[in-house]
C-alpha cells in the first residue's frame, strides 16, 4: 500500500456502558491515527456518557440496532464504515497502544487478506505442537491458542481482535446471521469461507489486546437453556459445513456426550431435549443456508 490505509474499528456492544466508555478512552492512545470508530449499540437504551462522548468526536459513529446478534452487529458496522481495513474488537477489552498499527503493517504484504491479533484472557494456552488458529480435519478439532507469541499464517482468527481488507466482503459476503445466541463459531465460519475462496490469514502477536471476559452484558442469553440450544445449533452448523463425514460423525458423538454431561451436572433431564433440539435445528439451518 502506497498510502496509509484508513482503518474502521467496529465495536459491537450490549449492556456494557462502563466497559465501552473505558474502551473508547483507551483507543485515544493509539499510535496509529488514521482510523474511525463505529460503535454498534444493541442495548435498549444508550448511556448518556456514551452519547456525550460520541457527540463531541467526529471520528466516532454510533449505530443503535433493535435486532440483537453479533453477526448482525458486525454486518451493520461494515455497511456503515468506510475504511480500507475493517478491524473488529469486543466491548470488554483493553487494547495495546500499537494494536491498530500492527494490524496495518501486515497488510503491506499483498497476499494478506485478514489479520488476527493476540488476545490474553480466556483462550487456551499454547500446545506442544504450537498450533495457532488451526483446524484438524481428521476429527474436527479447532485449535485457538490466540495468546501465542508466534507469528504465522493461520486458518482462523479470534473474533475479538481480527481485521480484514474491505474487498473480502465483496468477494465472500458478510458474517452469517444464522449463528444465534452467543454466536459461537461465527467468526470461524467466516474465516473458513475466506480460505475456500483462496484468501490468506495471518496471526500477528504484536497486535495485542486484553480481553476482560465480563460476566454481565454481551450477547449471551439470560437462561442457560438458551445458551445450550445455540451452542449446539451453531456447533453442528459449523461441523456440517467444513468437516468430512468421519469427523462429523465423531463430533456428533461428542456433542451428545456433552449434552448428557450438562444434564447430569445441572440435575436437569430437560437439558437433553434442549441440546438435541439445537442439533436438529442446526442441521435444518445448514440445509437451507446460502453458505453451504
Amino acid at each position: 500500500m502506497l498510502k496509509e490505509p484508513q482503518v474502521s474499528v467496529i465495536i459491537p456492544t450490549v449492556d456494557r456502558a462502563d466497559a465501552l466508555y473505558n474502551l473508547l478512552i483507551q483507543l485515544q492512545k493509539q499510535s496509529y491515527s488514521y482510523y474511525e470508530i463505529v460503535v454498534v449499540e444493541q442495548s435498549k437504551e444508550i448511556d448518556i456518557r456514551i452519547l456525550s462522548y460520541v457527540d463531541s468526536r467526529s471520528h466516532i459513529k454510533l449505530l443503535h440496532l433493535t435486532k440483537r446478534g453479533l453477526p448482525n452487529a458486525r454486518n451493520e458496522g461494515i455497511k456503515n464504515s468506510s475504511g480500507d481495513i475493517v478491524l473488529f474488537i469486543d466491548d470488554d477489552e483493553i487494547p495495546d497502544k500499537d494494536l491498530i498499527l500492527y494490524h496495518v503493517k501486515q497488510y503491506e504484504k499483498e497476499w494478506v487478506s485478514g489479520v488476527g491479533g493476540r488476545v490474553s484472557g480466556g483462550y487456551d494456552s499454547i500446545t506442544k505442537d504450537e498450533r495457532v488458529g488451526d483446524f484438524r480435519e481428521l476429527d474436527g478439532k479447532v485449535f485457538r491458542n490466540f495468546n501465542s507469541s508466534i507469528e504465522k499464517e493461520v486458518k482462523h482468527i479470534a473474533g475479538g481482535n481480527m481485521s480484514f481488507r474491505r474487498d473480502i466482503f465483496n468477494n465472500i459476503g458478510f458474517f452469517d446471521e444464522s449463528y444465534g445466541g452467543a454466536s459461537i463459531g461465527e467468526e470461524t465460519d467466516f474465516c473458513f469461507r475466506a480460505l475456500r475462496a483462496r484468501h490468506r490469514l495471518v496471526f500477528e502477536p504484536r497486535a495485542y489486546i486484553e480481553h476482560l471476559h465480563l460476566q454481565t452484558g454481551g450477547c449471551r442469553g439470560e437462561k442457560f437453556e438458551d445458551w445450550l440450544y445455540w451452542c449446539f445449533h451453531n456447533s453442528v452448523l459449523l461441523a456440517m459445513r467444513y468437516m468430512g463425514i468421519s469427523a462429523l460423525l465423531m463430533s456428533l458423538v461428542k456433542y451428545i456426550a456433552r449434552i448428557l454431561l450438562f444434564a447430569v451436572a445441572k440435575c436437569s433431564p430437560n437439558l437433553i431435549l434442549v441440546g438435541l433440539k439445537g442439533l436438529v435445528s442446526g442441521t435444518k439451518t445448514y440445509r437451507l443456508s446460502q453458505y453451504r
